[in-house]
């Protein structure tokens, strides 16, 4: 198996299947192996149903799997703890895959093999949704400093195999779903860093981000989870 994709997903259905929906339309070279993991966070809504409806369909390598254990960081390392994959692959439920988001994933492992790490392009998906990152030239991640403004995030990030064998699994006090609530990624990142292994930002890898922050309220709630998680980042390592 080349490339396994694992999403995280808790009670977003909708947005769920717009993802699902987009890697169905992507454009896969035939010789490329790879798997699709939905991992269920416990959701109560009709994800089970719509993850049902995807397999019978039969357009996707997708493997559905549930995790009773809340938070995203459970979630994503049973996915990891499932892959097949060499190179481990993350979007999420509410992101819009690129027509050739796998294809430039799979090309720039193959083509440098000294790369352990690549992040790529998060565009918004309309005039409605959110982005983080629309920086359009690719950059090596030399210096601590450069993750204070990260340039690889959770929601468009691949690594190879031998990483997670060397930093470990995602630390499950931080993101969705703990008391923490976000910077699971930058606490992963930040140990791969620490590591020594090679991390680049692809620009060419992109995904669209589905998600809508629709009130004031929202904005400063999502920034006040933000600055909490750096709080608690900067507490386990300084």
């Amino acid at each position: 198996m080349d490339v396994s994709v694992i999403i995280a997903t808790y009670n977003r259905s909708e947005s769920l299947r717009l993802a699902l929906q987009s890697f169905e339309a992507m454009v896969v070279p035939p010789e490329l192996s790879w798997e699709l993991i939905i991992v269920d966070n416990n959701s109560d809504d009709n994800t089970k149903e719509l993850c049902n409806i995807f397999q019978q369909r039969n357009n996707l390598p997708l493997r559905c799997m549930f995790e009773r254990r809340q938070g995203k960081p459970f979630a994503l390392n049973r996915g990891i703890g499932e892959a097949k994959g060499e190179i481990l692959a993350f979007t999420d439920d509410d992101a819009i895959v690129d027509t050739h988001w796998l294809t430039s994933i799979s090309i720039a492992f193959s083509t440098d093999v000294s790369i352990s790490v690549i992040g790529g392009r998060v565009e918004p998906y309309n005039e409605n949704t959110i982005t983080f990152m629309t920086y359009k030239e690719r950059t090596l991640l030399s210096s601590p400093y450069q993750l204070y403004n990260p340039l690889i995030i959770g929601v468009n990030m691949a690594f190879r195999r031998n990483v997670i064998e060397a930093v470990g699994d995602m630390d499950p006090q931080f993101g969705p779903g703990t008391k923490i609530g976000t910077c699971i990624d930058l606490d992963f990142i930040y140990r791969v860093y620490k590591s020594g292994f090679k991390l680049v930002y692809l620009p060419d890898v992109c995904v669209y981000h589905n998600q809508i922050l629709r009130t004031q309220k929202d904005i400063q709630s999502l920034n006040q989870r933000y600055m909490i998680g750096r709080g608690a980042f900067y507490c386990k390592y300084i």
